[in-house]
């Protein structure tokens, strides 16, 4: 299996276990992080990139291997 795939479906696995306030403050996210990753996961699924401008969301993207670039007041978000 290719490593974009392995980093994909641990985030999709982890993104589905999130089901309280209490597992985002665990991950350092709020509910508006929250929604901005199912959009993301949807845009990696098609493109394979996506954008943030969220620290918090970048830092989580790269917690499952994937390629965070800063750019400009963002980040760039790439499978591996």
């Amino acid at each position: 299996m290719k490593s974009e795939n392995i980093s994909l479906n641990a985030l999709i696995k982890d993104f589905k276990s999130i089901d309280s306030v209490k597992e985002l403050k665990r991950r350092n996210l709020t509910v508006a992080n929250n929604f901005e990753i199912g959009d993301a996961i949807l845009e990696l699924r098609k493109y394979g990139i996506t954008t943030t401008l969220s620290k918090e969301v970048a830092e989580y993207y790269e917690g499952f291997g994937l390629s965070v670039i800063k750019h400009g007041i963002g980040w760039i978000v790439n499978l591996p």
